[in-house]
């Protein structure tokens, strides 16, 4: 598992929006794309978010500059970025004039990630998202069972906002995974109470909550809130969404009457096991066997990881089919 994002900022109070990494499967990173030079012409690509919920989807994006198809020849190197490293090998690129498709490979795993393309006038940004099997509702779904835009969704769901004294938006990734960390960080602005909110919760608050750090423990719809107010009265406000999945469960098929042995990832310090919700154990493995047949669960929760942000953690679960 791994997780990118390059947000979007607007704000004249914002000093850096940060990733904040799940250790070892799930990796939540941020790159600042490096400016295009003042000549360079208008690169586009639509659409600029692509998500694979299949091994054998292949999506294509519509490339232009200044509204005419980007010659092939002029598409150079692409880049697939997440926690630092390029993982391009996840995707084989077939590029023509004006487009470029992506299939997906075998070294294709669940995630997010920042795709660049290098081209003679600049670099053209792309998200990629691969949960790989259906995900929950995502706010484009939810516009399009709407009729609307999301850009309308955006604003009915009054999820961007300024006013007062001082203008502040942020924007996030589509989605975020449970048990997976966010971190925002705004200059301080003076004399004021920072207030953050997570669904209608408060979550962090006072005049040195300038930062928010927040784990998503539950999955479905989360909206993020941020005002800042003085003597009572709001001076900034702004509003963000995402949705929070749980990590595909694995599907395995498992002889009856035959000790097996599972290992979680390494690099927690507390495991729990539960085999049909039920504990089964602690510890960075289970050995267990069933004695009967039929559908089964196990889950493994790994908390307390040994790098990476505290309070975050990893939830790997199985869906069995015992075997007579």
């Amino acid at each position: 598992m791994r997780c990118g994002t390059q947000p979007g900022l607007e704000m004249s109070s914002m000093r850096n929006l940060r990733g904040t990494a799940v250790a070892g499967l799930l990796a939540f990173w941020v790159i600042t794309a490096a400016a295009a030079p003042a000549f360079a012409a208008a690169l586009k690509a639509d659409p600029d978010v692509l998500v694979f919920h299949h091994t054998n989807q292949s999506l294509t994006a519509a490339i232009t500059r200044d509204g005419q198809p980007l010659p092939a020849a002029e598409m150079g190197e692409v880049k697939l970025w997440a926690s630092g490293h390029d993982y391009d090998e996840m995707f084989r690129y077939d590029k023509s004039d004006g487009a470029l498709k992506l299939t997906p490979t075998g070294f294709c795993e669940v995630g997010s990630y920042d795709m660049v393309l290098t081209t003679p006038s600049g670099n053209l940004n792309l998200k990629v998202f691969t949960p790989l099997d259906e995900m929950p509702e995502t706010l484009e779904r939810v516009a399009a069972s709407m009729g609307i835009s999301l850009d309308e969704l955006r604003r009915r769901m009054g999820l961007v906002t300024s006013l007062g004294e001082v203008k502040v938006s942020f924007s996030l990734p589509e989605v975020y995974y449970e048990g997976q960390a966010l971190e925002l960080e705004l200059d301080a602005i003076e004399g004021v109470t920072h207030t953050w909110k997570v669904n209608d919760a408060v979550v962090a608050e006072g005049p040195d909550a300038a930062r928010l750090f927040y784990v998503f423990d539950t999955p479905g719809l989360a909206l993020v809130e941020y005002t800042a107010s003085r003597a009572g009265q709001t001076v900034a406000a702004a509003s963000d969404s995402t949705m929070v999945a749980r990590v595909p469960a694995i599907e395995w098929k498992v002889p009856g009457n035959v000790e097996f042995t599972l290992n979680a990832a390494p690099g927690y310090g507390k495991y729990t096991w539960t085999v049909n919700g039920k504990p089964a154990g602690q510890g960075e493995s289970l050995t267990y066997k069933f004695t009967g047949v039929g559908p089964a669960s196990i889950e493994c929760l790994c908390e307390e990881p040994a790098s990476g942000p505290k309070g975050t953690f990893l939830r790997i679960a199985y869906d069995v089919t015992v075997t007579g």
